[in-house]
C-alpha cells in the first residue's frame, strides 16, 4: 500500500469543488448564455468528479475541455491548459499508465513555466514526483518532491508545504528513513488540521496510521485509521477510505482478533471493487482477505481470495513492466540529454575560444595597424623635418654667397622684417623678432632652450610662436617651427615660391 497516499495529492489543485453537484456542472456546460470561462470551469469540475470513478470519463471531459478552451484568451487558455494536462495525468495515472500520465504532466509543467504559474509549477513537480516513486526512481522522486517542498515554503503556500511534506513523509518510510517519515508526515497533520482541509486531514492521519502500524504502535494506529476514515467517508474519498480499511484489517489480524480482521477486510474489498481503475488497490485488499481468512483457517475462502490477489498481482506485473520501460526509457532519455548537454557545452566552450582567439587577433592587428600608421607617420615627419632643415640650410648658403660677392656685411645676414612685417602686413614687437632670428640661426631650437636664449618665459616663448604661426597662416604640421622659419626665410629672400 506503499504508493496509495500519494494518489489524493498528485492533485491538490484539482481536488477542490469535487463534491459540487454533477447535475448542475452539467447544466452550466450545456447552457451556452453563460460566460466561457464558466463554462470551462464546469467542464473542469466534471472531470474532476469521474476521476477517481472512472478515470476513462474524466480524461474525455477534460480533453473536451481543451477542445472548448481554443476559444478563451491567450492566458485564461493557457493556466486552463496546465491544470487540464494535470487531470489527465492524474487519470492516466489511477489507470496505471505512467507512460500517458508522465507525458500529461511534462505538457502541463511547460504550460505552467510559460506563464510562470509558480504554484503551479510547484504542484506539478509533485505530480512527475509520484511517477518516478511509480517507476522506483527514487532519486528522482526525491528531487521533485524537494523541489515542490521548497518551492511552497517561498510561496508560503501552506497546502503546498502539507502537500509536500507528506509525499516526502511516505517515500522516506518506503525507504525506511523512519526518522524523517515522521518529521515529514507530523508536519503534514498540523498543517492540515490547521487549514482545516478536510481531503488532506484524512489523508495524513492515514499516512501517520501506516506510519504507526509499521513501528508496532497497533494502539495509535487504530485511533488514527478511525480519523481518517471518517472524514473519508464524510468527503466520499473511496480510495482512503479503502486504505484505512485494509490497514485496520492487518492490525486485528496482528492482534489475532480474526473476526475483526475478516469484517474490515471484506468492506476494504468491497469498497476497492468499486473503484474500477486502481488494480494495486484492489490487489492489496484482497491480500489483506486472504490473510485473515488463512488465519482463522478458512481454506475455501481465504483461496479464492488468494487467486483474486493474483489475478491483480498479474495485472500488476503487467503495469510494473511498462513502469519499468518507461524508467529505462526516461533514464536513456536523461544520458541522452547529457550527452548532449556535454557535446553542446564543448561547442560553445570552442566557439567561445574561437571568439577570443579572433578577438586577440583583431586586437594584435589593430595594434600593429597602429604601430605601423604611427611608425610611417614618424618617419614622414622626420623626412619632412630633414627636407626642411636641408632646404632652409640651402637658403642659408645662398645668403652667404650672395653676400660675399656683393660685399653686403655680415650684420645683413639677419632676417629682412621690414619684408616679413611687409608680407604679414602685421607689426612684430622685439620679442617676436628676437624669437624668429633664434629660429633662423638654429632652427632645431628646442622650445625650452628657445625662452632662454631671447630671454621669455617658456610660456612667452610658447605664446610668441603661435601668435606668429597664425600671422604666417601656417598650415598644422608637427614641424611648425622649422616650416614658419622657412616661409620667413623665403618671405626675407623674396623668394616667390613663398
Amino acid at each position: 500500500m506503499k504508493n496509495l497516499i500519494l494518489l489524493f495529492f498528485m492533485i491538490p489543485s484539482l481536488v477542490l469543488g469535487q463534491n459540487n453537484g454533477t447535475d448542475s456542472l452539467w447544466n452550466v456546460w450545456n447552457d451556452s448564455e453563460q460566460p466561457d470561462s464558466v463554462r470551462s470551469s464546469a467542464i473542469l469540475s466534471l472531470s474532476r468528479s469521474f476521476l477517481f470513478s472512472d478515470p476513462d470519463s474524466a480524461i474525455n471531459l477534460a480533453k473536451t475541455k481543451l477542445s472548448f478552451d481554443n476559444l478563451i484568451s491567450l492566458e485564461s487558455r493557457t493556466k486552463g491548459k496546465g491544470n487540464t494536462f494535470n487531470l489527465i495525468g492524474a487519470a492516466y495515472y489511477l489507470k496505471g499508465n505512467s507512460t500517458l500520465s508522465l507525458t500529461n504532466y511534462h505538457k502541463a509543467l511547460k504550460s505552467f513555466e510559460d506563464i510562470k504559474d509558480s504554484i503551479g509549477i510547484a504542484n506539478t513537480s509533485q505530480n512527475i514526483g509520484a511517477i518516478f516513486e511509480k517507476i522506483d526512481d527514487t532519486k528522482e522522486a526525491f528531487t521533485m518532491y524537494i523541489k515542490a517542498y521548497n518551492m511552497f515554503k517561498n510561496l508560503e503556500n501552506l497546502q503546498g508545504i502539507a502537500t509536500s511534506a507528506l509525499n516526502l513523509g511516505v517515500l522516506y518510510q518506503n525507504n525506511n528513513n523512519l526518522k524523517l517519515a515522521k518529521k515529514y508526515i507530523s508536519e503534514s497533520v498540523d498543517i492540515f488540521e490547521k487549514i482545516d482541509y478536510k481531503y488532506g486531514i484524512a489523508s495524513s492521519y492515514t499516512a501517520l496510521a501506516n506510519f504507526q502500524s509499521e513501528i508496532n504502535n497497533y494502539d495509535l494506529a487504530l485511533k488514527n485509521y478511525e480519523k481518517g476514515l471518517a472524514i473519508a467517508i464524510e468527503i466520499e474519498n473511496q480510495v482512503n477510505e479503502t486504505e484505512c480499511l485494509a490497514g485496520m484489517s492487518n492490525i486485528y489480524r496482528s492482534l489475532k482478533e480474526y473476526e475483526l480482521a475478516i469484517e474490515y477486510g471484506v468492506k476494504s474489498y468491497e469498497k476497492a471493487k468499486e473503484i474500477a481503475s486502481i488494480i494495486d488497490l484492489k490487489a492489496s485488499a484482497a491480500h489483506t482477505l486472504y490473510q485473515a481468512y488463512k488465519s482463522i483457517g478458512s481454506t475455501d475462502n481465504a483461496l479464492k481470495m488468494y487467486e483474486e490477489y493474483i489475478l491483480f498481482e498479474d495485472s500488476l506485473k503487467s503495469l510494473k513492466r511498462q513502469r519499468e520501460i518507461l524508467r529505462q526509457e526516461y533514464q536513456y532519455d536523461i544520458e541522452k540529454t547529457e550527452i548532449e548537454v556535454k557535446k553542446q557545452r564543448e561547442i560553445d566552450k570552442l566557439k567561445a575560444f574561437q571568439e577570443k582567439l579572433v578577438m586577440i587577433i583583431g586586437i594584435v592587428i589593430l595594434l600593429i595597424s597602429i604601430f605601423v600608421y604611427l611608425r610611417i607617420r614618424h618617419i614622414r615627419n622626420v623626412n619632412e623635418r630633414n627636407q626642411l632643415i636641408h632646404e632652409i640650410e640651402l637658403l642659408k648658403e645662398k645668403r652667404i654667397s650672395s653676400v660675399i660677392s656683393s660685399s653686403i656685411s655680415q650684420d645683413k645676414m639677419g632676417l629682412d622684417m621690414e619684408k616679413i612685417e611687409f608680407f604679414i602686413e602685421a607689426k612684430l614687437n622685439e620679442s617676436d623678432q628676437k624669437v624668429l632670428n633664434a629660429l633662423y640661426q638654429d632652427p632645431v631650437i628646442s622650445n625650452k632652450d628657445l625662452a632662454d636664449k631671447v630671454a621669455l618665459s617658456y610660456e612667452g616663448a610658447s605664446s610668441s610662436l603661435q601668435k606668429m604661426y597664425r600671422l604666417f597662416d601656417m598650415k598644422r604640421t608637427k614641424n611648425m617651427k622649422l616650416a614658419l622659419i622657412m616661409k620667413a626665410t623665403r618671405i626675407s629672400d623674396n623668394e616667390s615660391s613663398v
